[in-house]
């Protein structure tokens, strides 16, 4: 930005900032992503004896990439001109927290800007000069000229009736683009191993998806920026501030995560396009386009996790145990079951030709000879191979391996539906002790 210094930049970005550090939602978003990483890892021990999350390293990689997204999304904004008023991110503000006390995943913006949207067409048609009236005390109950709870009403009036759909569907895009991005990029690395409570009450293999951000957006004021030609003078007008919940959370013991993920990413790039369109549609034939393309992106958001959680309950464990062994969940980092290159889903049936059925069984087997394990390993397609590693000193007591539970009654997690930030509301559960696991489960034929 040519011709201006860094200190009229900073009394620029100022305003956005204070506006920010007063948001409800940075507060209460970034409370529920700590909660949520900190919460299910001091479950790992129940689940495995070991802790397989490192909870600052987490926190601070979100962090990180927070602010990241944010900086990508603040100069997404700038870039398109989707500028919005104070007033109007006040009421979207509003909107998602009410949201969020009805349902975690609708604490997204998408949900928040359509209900404002549909918000602004009832205001409309009462008539442009009803938030004066109510501002200045002469409405119905004639609450007295100047009185308090009047000029706040008349100010949240008048700012959902001035509510600019089309700024808010292109800046919305440009969200749902991030999303997507920070998806795909980081698809393997927030995928955590749990137990989970099959639909007959034991407990099975499965993994968490657990990605939530909480990114700081600088929004150009609105009034006269409107795209990349006007980009050098978003610095003379200031900004305003809103924090922006995105991300994808969910446990899934029948989907491959890879394809949970894949199917969000394309939802969130149809979004977009969704979002993009209704904006440069209201700018050519009125805001009923945008309002529109903030309704079906929502919806259309809605209806792929509905699919997503439809999917889940209809395909089978791919973590259940196994009769002819013992059947890998995942392997930690750096450990000697990563390095003998175990697949989570394959069955291990001997170590150096013992046949092995229970976790005590392996541990036993591997003890026996301490020097070399040589393990037969049979792939999810039933062919089965031979993996081998010198075992050295100390190297035993690293395996690293993390099973499939063999005890029906392991404490595991409710499933729960799919959505931002969903894995909050994770809850710690016991298989029912007096069921009788049928053989079709152990086998791995159960549906959870």
């Amino acid at each position: 930005m040519d011709g201006f210094t860094a200190g009229q930049i900073l009394r620029t970005l100022w305003p956005g900032l204070a506006r920010l550090l007063v948001n409800p939602l940075l507060y209460a978003g970034a409370a529920l992503v700590i909660w949520d990483v900190w919460r299910n890892a001091r479950h790992e021990r129940a689940f495995f004896g070991v802790r397989v999350t490192r909870r600052r390293a987490h926190l601070l990689l979100l962090a990180g990439l927070s602010l990241a997204a944010g900086c990508l999304m603040s100069v997404w904004n700038a870039v398109i001109g989707a500028g919005a008023a104070p007033g109007e991110v006040g009421v979207v503000t509003a909107a998602v927290l009410l949201l969020g006390l009805v349902r975690v995943r609708w604490l997204s913006p998408l949900y928040g800007a359509a209900v404002c949207a549909a918000a602004s067409q009832v205001a409309s048609a009462f008539g442009a000069g009803t938030a004066r009236t109510f501002a200045a005390g002469t409405s119905g109950w004639h609450p007295g000229a100047g009185a308090p709870w009047a000029e706040a009403l008349g100010t949240v009036w008048a700012a959902i009736a001035g509510f600019d759909a089309a700024s808010w569907a292109g800046l919305l895009a440009g969200v749902m683009l991030c999303e997507a991005l920070l998806l795909a990029l980081f698809r393997t690395r927030w995928l955590r191993p749990v137990y989970v409570l099959s639909r007959r009450g034991r407990a099975i293999g499965a993994f968490a998806i657990q990605l939530a951000f909480v990114a700081p957006v600088w929004i150009p004021m609105a009034g006269g920026v409107t795209g990349i030609a006007s980009l050098p003078y978003v610095a003379g007008q200031g900004f305003t501030a809103l924090p922006v919940l995105i991300g994808f959370g969910g446990v899934f013991a029948g989907l491959s995560t890879r394809r949970v993920l894949t199917v969000v990413c394309l939802r969130d790039l149809a979004v977009a396009v969704v979002l993009a369109a209704g904006a440069f549609a209201a700018m050519q034939a009125g805001p009923v386009w945008a309002n529109a393309a903030l309704w079906v992106g929502a919806l259309g958001a809605e209806a792929v996790r509905l699919w997503v959680d439809r999917a889940e309950g209809a395909s089978d464990p791919q973590y259940a145990p196994a009769l002819d062994g013992v059947r890998v969940l995942a392997t930690l980092p750096g450990s000697l079951a990563r390095a003998m290159g175990l697949v989570p889903g394959e069955v291990i049936t001997h170590v150096n030709q013992v046949p092995v059925h229970t976790g005590y069984d392996l541990h036993f087997a591997f003890e026996q000879n301490p020097a070399y394990a040589k393990l037969r390993v049979v792939d999810r397609r039933g062919e089965a191979r031979l993996v081998g590693k010198p075992v050295y000193d100390g190297e035993r007591v690293k395996l690293g391996l993390l099973l499939v539970p063999e005890d029906p009654n392991q404490p595991c997690y409710r499933p729960i539906p799919s959505g931002l930030l969903q894995t909050v509301g994770l809850r710690l559960a016991a298989g029912d002790r007096g069921a009788q696991v049928p053989m079709d489960e152990a086998s791995g034929s159960l549906t959870s």
